[in-house]
């Protein structure tokens, strides 16, 4: 996070950058005093958690210092979710549910504060940022932009040998090697066009990647 002060102040605006913290993945070696206590199994990961929340305090303090926080957006989220506190299933949606903060003086007022419910993922960030900014996402196959009213609601996610889907009728995990769901509670005349979805989806995203 200081590095990343250091660095910004170092370029020109405007500016796009990421920080990727590792801090909360085994084995938890963060350079604090562990004072989190609870008799809980993830309590290490919980006190990495404290330790990142604090070092992300500091960052924000510091960035609003500096002469290009007024201009800058700052976009938080996790790159995956974790069994702590509560012990959910690694192919469950519940377990691949993370959030996004959008942050920043450039949000305008009637936004700052507002909850957004619609379903999304990572690969729509690079869409829905530059379309704010009226540039061109035609290159983000994959993304979309969240604040385009008219686009599709569904998550897709890999996990081992298993995909996700997620869409507004539910949500179900197919394992392509059993050709089984493991985990379907989508409406039974919603589970059929689903299926197609998700399977149509990973087919043609296998077939980008084995391409490259």
């Amino acid at each position: 996070f200081s590095r990343t002060i250091q660095e910004l102040s170092k370029i020109q605006q405007p500016f796009f950058t990421t920080l990727f913290t590792l801090s909360s993945h085994s084995p938890y070696d963060q350079p604090m005093q562990k004072i989190l206590n609870w008799n809980v199994p993830q309590i290490e990961y919980i006190n990495s958690v404290h330790y990142a929340d604090k070092c992300l305090g500091d960052f924000i303090r510091e960035a609003k210092k500096q002469p290009w926080f007024d201009n800058t957006l700052f976009i938080f989220m996790a790159d995956h979710s974790h069994p702590s506190q509560k012990e959910r299933d690694l192919l469950s949606d519940d377990y691949h549910h993370v959030p996004m903060l959008w942050y920043g003086n450039v949000l305008k007022p009637e936004y700052k504060g507002t909850k957004h419910e619609q379903l999304a993922s990572h690969v729509d960030i690079a869409a829905t940022v530059l379309n704010q900014l009226n540039l061109s996402s035609k290159k983000f196959t994959w993304s979309r932009n969240l604040m385009n009213p008219y686009s599709r609601h569904f998550i897709y996610f890999a996990e081992h040998d298993n995909f996700g889907w997620k869409n507004a009728d539910g949500y179900f995990s197919f394992n392509v090697i059993t050709g089984q769901y493991s985990i379907n509670n989508l409406p039974d005349n919603k589970k059929e066009q689903a299926a197609k979805d998700g399977k149509s989806y990973m087919q043609v995203l296998a077939k980008k990647f084995t391409a490259l």
